[in-house]
C-alpha cells in the first residue's frame, strides 16, 4: 500500500499543473500575455528644444477581455507646458481603477525636472500587462484642427472608426455602429460653462469644445473620446480630457 501511495505521489508531481510564472502581479489569475507590455521613454531636453518630453509606445490599449484600458494622460498645462505624465488604467464605465504618475506639473514657480523612475513606471506597466494583455486600440483618421476663430466647433462633429460614426455636438454625444445607435448621451460635465475673464470683468470667457481624437476597439464595443477646447490670450483653454465610451 505504501508503494502505491509513493508511485501516485511520483506521478502528480510529474503530471500536475504548471507552477505559474512568479512575479509581482501574478496573483494566478492574470492574462496570457501575446505581445509586449506597453512603455514609456522619457527624451532629455536640450536648450534649443526645452524640457524634453515623453514618449509611450502600445498607448491607449484596451484589455484582452475588453474591461478596461490604459491611458497615457497629459496636463496641457496652459502657457507653461511643461511635461508631465500619469498612467490611467479606467474602466468601461470610465471610472479610474488605477493611476501610476511618471512625472509630476511642479507647483508655484519651481522648474521641471527630469523624472527620476521611468524604470518604476515601466516595470508597473510590465505587471498590469501580465494581468490584462494590454491591446493598442485603433486610432480613426485624423480630424482638422479649428481655425483660429473657432471654426465648425459650434456645429456636430463627426469621426468614423470602421462601422462606428462618433457624432460630438457640445456635450451631446452619439455613437452608432452600422446604422443602428449604441449611445445617445449628454455631458454637460464635458463642456465648459462661460465665466467672467476676470473678477471685475463685464466680458465672459468661453471655451467651445472639440472632437479631438478618437481611437476603439470596434469588436469590443469601445472607444475613448478625447475632447478638446478652444481658447485665446484672454481665454486659455482648459487641458484636454479622455473618457472611455462603452456599449
Amino acid at each position: 500500500m505504501k508503494t502505491t501511495r509513493a508511485a501516485v505521489l511520483v506521478l502528480l508531481v510529474a503530471c500536475g499543473a504548471k507552477t505559474p510564472a512568479g512575479g509581482i502581479g501574478n496573483q494566478g489569475a492574470g492574462a496570457t500575455t501575446t505581445g509586449p507590455a506597453p512603455t514609456v521613454t522619457w527624451n532629455g531636453g536640450t536648450p534649443e528644444t526645452g524640457f524634453g518630453g515623453f514618449t509611450t509606445t502600445g498607448l491607449p490599449a484596451i484589455a484582452a477581455d475588453g474591461s478596461a484600458v490604459l491611458l497615457a494622460v497629459v496636463d496641457d498645462d496652459g502657457a507653461r507646458g511643461f511635461p508631465n505624465l500619469a498612467l490611467v488604467e479606467r474602466g468601461r464605465d470610465d471610472r479610474d481603477l488605477a493611476t501610476r504618475v511618471v512625472l509630476a506639473l511642479p507647483t508655484g514657480n519651481d522648474e521641471p525636472a527630469a523624472p527620476t523612475d521611468v524604470a518604476g513606471a515601466n516595470q508597473w506597466l510590465t505587471e498590469r500587462h501580465r494581468l490584462h494583455d494590454w491591446k493598442a486600440l485603433t486610432a480613426a483618421g485624423s480630424k482638422p484642427a479649428p481655425d483660429e476663430a473657432g471654426g465648425d466647433e459650434s456645429e456636430e462633429q463627426v469621426v468614423t472608426l470602421g462601422a462606428v460614426e462618433v457624432h460630438w455636438n457640445e456635450g451631446h454625444l452619439v455613437v452608432t455602429s452600422g446604422g443602428a445607435t449604441m449611445v445617445d448621451a449628454t455631458h454637460a460635465d464635458w463642456t465648459v460653462k462661460p465665466y467672467p475673464m476676470c473678477q471685475s470683468c463685464a466680458e465672459t470667457c468661453e471655451n467651445p469644445s472639440s472632437l479631438r481624437a478618437v481611437v476603439g476597439d470596434v469588436a469590443r464595443r469601445l472607444i475613448v473620446v478625447t475632447i478638446g477646447y478652444h481658447g485665446n490670450d484672454s481665454c486659455w483653454e482648459p487641458t484636454a480630457v479622455q473618457h472611455v465610451v462603452s456599449w
